[in-house]
């Protein structure tokens, strides 16, 4: 019979990788109601199956967090590649308390030891092997290690062997140069406390619950003790397959637990292996949890090019770091402890190598980039005399004006062309106003610098060379005195600098020289750009280079590419940034002149406590056994070039450190981010898309208004003018005819921060309540949802107030499954006294118990501002409204209009403008026609019908003398040109109300069939609404609801 349920539970669930993870995962979280509902599980495995394996479910069924990517890996359930960000965020673990609260119900906690009640300092088991082997000399000593297993299994016929007999098999080749107890001493050593299972071994202590370890292990119980001991924990027993002669594989070590204790206890059993610790504890009567393995989340992101000791280290700490339970940095602490501890905690120990190569005698840090290393190399190691150097590139410029006019100038008056005039390029680096200097050179001072008159300007300031050393010369008194007293007595100075040509290192060596500081200088950066000069001086040995550009470029598949080379400077800068003021100027005041305050300086502070507390706990894990092995530069720079390539860490996370945590101002410029997402995009790492969804509309707004036709911004303008409305964006659906045309007009207006277009390509038309409620099972409209969200270009949950004129399209149903909060607009003249015949009555839900809670639970939409997260409705009068709100907001549009300027109303009519000279220049008396969307709306059966009515109206007008002008409507998708090539046909798009802001358009007659377009307009004379009686003479072509109206009038309010 276990055979029979076994082949099942293999085919139904662990068939599929996404079966298996969700389904397991919800039993796990649901072990009470596992036990009570098994038919109700049941259903849940076979609904899963259905979904993954015969619908091939592209999205996930039930967990969001562990999102569809290439799943393949049947073992964990997921594809071990695929990386959500921030990390630690995860497959995050429930609270101890919480983890405390659901143990504590049983008499007995088993716990398993490696991996889940301890960890180890590495990456992997067999990494203890390749240390010891190491420190012994013993070449080959892991693979040699592993082997001895086997051996021994073998030659004592069972499968738990101990220590000893393992070694047996090993003095065989080594002869007695490593004995079992250093294994164990080194064992003691790289161990340590899970300190999530730590907090909750003690609070089950507490409460007098019994903790038994169990353990598959080589290592007796004693050994086992002993290392558990030396973690730190206390009064637990433990039972080691290696004393039992049984295991947790089989279930028999489980099943040998509670004989010795008693079967009439309750067990519950906590461990990392699934198989092992989970499976095998249900099947023998415990209940089981499981612990996932820190390393087997982690490692995905963690890069397997790095194959030293540190490496192996590092990606230790870091998972055992962030997926514990423990954790809760923000994203920019997360940054800096993943990423920047690792980089700075080898630079640091790599600069003592080179002093006592070099006999440095001191070394100065340069701020502010090397703030933290500063921090670091004092708490860890400070072997030799520092300081922290106050510097800056733009302080430094007055200081080598006369040595290097030539970079002088290419690092300040040439970075300004096009940007200032020449006034404020003097001003900006303070320089003389040299206003008389620059008559004689032919020069305007309130010019824009150009190219031309750069070379003019460069001129004046070399001939005027000693009037700019006189006007700095406080700048080089006040440094001088500085510097001097920073190198002391000191014969040999280091200076430390992030990178990237060295140049601070060659300004301040021939500074010290003219200023008889007697001091041999050299320099050591993190890093170095490609830039031949850089590898020049590296070369000669003026500057040494932690990492090579070899091991920047190279490292983890990232390719050379010039704007990967322009970002990962930028990020470095941002990462190892000070949250303090940049040095302005030097002076011999009391203090120098710095710039404004950091506005980042808490964000800067996370990433560098994250740095400090990596290195901290780095070296405490180390302590004893791995000193001695070396961070390279490679190694450090693997894990941040691995992230690189992740567009799931770089657009979310190193976006906002990037905009964040600038090197100099805080604030990212705009070439750094371009040249960030050229670099993400030309490597295929992130889309044109997402780059435009991050950086094109990064600038963000408090509101947000959603657009899907031409009337709808018309109204968007006159709303944002009217109402004073600031700090805006727009969303213009891309359907609306002409809309890049639109979206320059807008641009042009200055009115709004980001003008976004979304595309429905791929969407379907719209989702209709029935299909919504098949998502119940089908789950179709969470499809839909993701197609949206990957399409919006913008997040619409951080805007304060979002504004929508039709809540039934995609945006619209997209902020009701979010449930995120907005405004409802009506969308034409009084809607909303008049839905019901209007085709949008097909979106008025019922509003009830069942559907306020299908809405609430996910598979029902609401329109129409019938749903919670409507905040208001706002209508133009709010009078017999045929469907209300609990806030209806009344907004006359002709108030809105007599509100505007004429300044203002000019604005909105150039953006309207091409359709207008058609109509000035008309001298007959004009009569408009005004269409409705009569066949796709449903009102008459072809196209055939509509054309005839409107030829009809056309025609009697005509009769009545006029020059007939027709208007469609938005949606209305017919041509009229060929079938009315004696009227003046306007753009569809083009929206009726700006008719009335050009005074020489006067229209003797409007005639409309049941539109509210003309009800506003002042330049119409004589406005004929023929409404629902004129379908009489087409009775034979109309819908049965035209029928109806025509029929029984009192159901609607027309």
């Amino acid at each position: 019979m276990s055979r029979i349920k076994d082949a099942l539970y293999n085919y139904f669930v662990r068939k599929n990788g996404r079966v298996w993870y969700e389904y397991e995962r919800y039993v796990r979280e649901h072990l009470e109601e596992h036990k009570t509902n098994k038919v109700g599980h049941i259903l849940l495995l076979l609904k899963l199956n259905w979904f993954y394996r015969v619908k091939k479910g592209e999205t996930p069924y039930l967990y969001w967090d562990a999102p569809m990517n290439q799943i393949d890996d049947t073992k964990l359930g997921f594809d071990r590649s695929t990386r959500f960000y921030p990390e630690s965020q995860v497959e995050k673990r429930e609270s101890m308390d919480l983890m405390v609260e659901k143990l504590a119900q049983y008499d007995v906690i088993c716990v398993d030891v490696f991996d889940t009640l301890i960890f180890r300092a590495v990456n992997k088991a067999e990494d203890v092997f390749e240390i010891l082997g190491a420190k012994k000399g013993l070449q080959n000593f892991k693979i040699v290690r592993k082997n001895a297993i086997e051996n021994a299994r073998k030659l004592t016929g069972k499968f738990d062997v101990c220590l000893n007999e393992i070694y047996e098999e090993i003095y065989s080749y080594y002869g007695k140069r490593v004995v079992p107890k250093e294994e164990l001493e080194l064992e003691k050593k790289i161990t340590y406390a899970n300190p999530y299972m730590l907090e909750v071994v003690k609070k089950l202590q507490l409460l007098e619950k019994k903790i038994i370890a169990v353990s598959d292990m080589y290592f007796n119980s004693k050994e086992i003790l002993e290392i558990l001991e030396e973690a730190g924990y206390s009064n637990i027993e433990v039972f080691s397959s290696a004393d039992y002669g049984r295991n947790k594989q089989t279930g028999e070590l489980q099943r040998y637990v509670m004989t010795k204790c008693g079967e009439s206890l309750s067990y519950i059993f906590v461990g990392d292996n699934y198989q092992s610790d989970f499976i095998k504890s249900k099947e023998v009567g415990m209940d089981a949890y499981w612990y996932k393995n820190c390393l087997d989340i982690g490692d995905r992101y963690r890069s397997n090019v790095d194959n030293s000791i540190a490496g192996k280290i590092y990606r230790g700490i870091v998972n055992n770091k962030l997926h514990n339970g423990t954790f809760n940095g923000n994203c920019f602490y997360e940054h800096g402890y993943t990423y920047g501890g690792y980089i700075v905690l080898g630079f640091c120990r790599w600069i003592n190598q080179l002093a006592l190569k070099h006999n440095y005698d001191k070394f100065l840090f340069l701020a502010r980039d090397m703030e933290v290393f500063y921090k670091v190399y004092n708490k860890l190691d400070n072997s030799i005399d520092n300081r922290y150097v106050e510097f800056s590139r733009f302080a430094s410029q007055q200081l080598i004006f006369d040595l290097f006019p030539g970079e002088y100038f290419e690092y300040t008056i040439e970075t300004r062309i096009k940007k200032n005039t020449i006034n404020e390029v003097l001003s900006i680096y303070d320089l003389p106003k040299f206003e008389k200097e620059l008559k004689e050179f032919n020069l305007n001072g309130d010019e824009k610098l150009d190219e031309d008159n750069y070379l003019l300007l460069k001129k004046l300031m070399l001939k005027y060379r000693d009037k700019i050393k006189e006007h700095f010369s406080d700048a080089m008194a006040g440094a001088r005195a500085y510097y001097k007293d920073l190198v002391g007595d000191s014969k040999n100075v280091c200076i430390l600098d992030l990178g990237w040509k060295g140049t601070a290192v060659v300004y301040l060596k021939a500074l010290f020289e003219k200023w008889g500081i007697k001091a041999d200088v050299h320099g050591a950066i993190v890093s170095v750009s490609g830039n031949s000069y850089a590898k020049s001086i590296c070369d000669m040995g003026l500057i040494h280079t932690y990492m090579r550009r070899e091991d920047m470029n190279f490292t983890a598949g990232v390719p050379k590419n010039a704007n990967f080379e322009a970002f990962r400077g930028h990020l470095f800068e941002a990462t190892f940034t000070s949250a303090k003021s940049s040095l302005l100027e030097y002076t011999t005041k009391e203090k120098f002149i710095y710039a404004r305050e950091n506005p980042n300086s808490e964000i800067v502070k996370d990433i560098q406590q994250g740095i400090i507390d990596f290195c901290e706990e780095y070296r405490a894990r180390i302590k004893g056994w791995g000193e001695e092995y070396q961070i390279t530069g490679l190694s450090a720079n693997t894990p941040i070039n691995k992230a690189l390539k992740e567009k799931g860490y770089v657009i979310p996370v190193w976006g906002e450190i990037m905009d964040e945590a600038s090197a100099e101002s805080g604030f990212v410029k705009e070439s750094k981010m371009k040249s960030f997402f050229a670099f993400m995009v030309s490597t295929n790492c992130a889309t044109e898309k997402e780059y435009g969804k991050y950086y094109q509309y990064k600038d963000e707004s408090d509101n947000i208004f959603i657009c899907s036709t031409y009337s709808q911004v018309f109204i968007t303008l006159v709303k944002v003018f009217s109402e004073k409305i600031t700090n805006v964006d727009i969303l213009l659906y891309d359907d609306i005819p002409n809309c890049p045309k639109l979206r320059e007009s807008l641009k042009k207006t200055k009115l709004f921060k980001n003008i976004v277009i979304f595309s429905k390509e791929g969407l379907p038309p719209r989702f209709h309540k029935e299909e919504k409620r098949a998502g119940v099972l089908l789950e179709y409209h969470k499809l839909h949802m993701i197609k949206v969200e990957r399409k919006l270009q913008v997040q619409l949950e951080r805007y304060k107030d979002i504004y929508v004129y039709y809540d039934g399209h995609h945006i619209g149903l997209y902020l009701q499954e979010k449930h995120i909060k907005y405004h409802l607009i009506e969308d034409g003249m009084n809607h909303f006294q008049h839905i019901y015949a209007t085709p949008s009555a097909q979106e008025i839900p019922v509003l009830n118990k069942q559907n306020l809670l299908g809405y609430q639970r996910g598979y029902m939409y609401l329109c129409c501002g019938q749903n919670p997260d409507c905040i208001s409705l706002e209508v133009n009068e709010n009078k017999d409204l045929a469907l209300t709100h609990p806030n209806v907001v009344e907004n006359p549009r002709s108030e809105m209009i007599k509100r505007l300027s004429d300044t203002q109303k000019k604005v909105i009519y150039d953006v309207f403008l091409s359709e207008m000279k058609q109509l000035e220049n008309t001298k007959n008396d004009l009569a408009i026609v005004f269409t409705s969307v009569l066949v796709n709306d449903g009102w008459v059966d072809s196209e055939a019908t509509q054309i005839k009515i409107y030829r009809d109206i056309v025609n009697e007008l005509k009769k009545e003398g006029y020059f007939v002008v027709i208007k469609p409507h938005p949606r209305d998708k017919i041509i009229y040109n060929k079938q009315f090539q004696d009227c003046l046909i306007i753009d569809r798009a083009f929206p009726s109300e700006i008719l009335d802001f050009n005074k020489k358009i006067k229209i003797k007659k409007g005639v409309v069939i049941a539109s509210s377009a003309m009800e506003l307009l002042s330049c119409i004379e004589h406005k004929e609404k023929l409404g629902f009686k004129f379908f009489n003479n087409y009775r034979e072509h109309v819908a049965p609801w035209v029928i109806e109206s025509l029929e029984h009038p009192e159901r609607y309010n027309w």
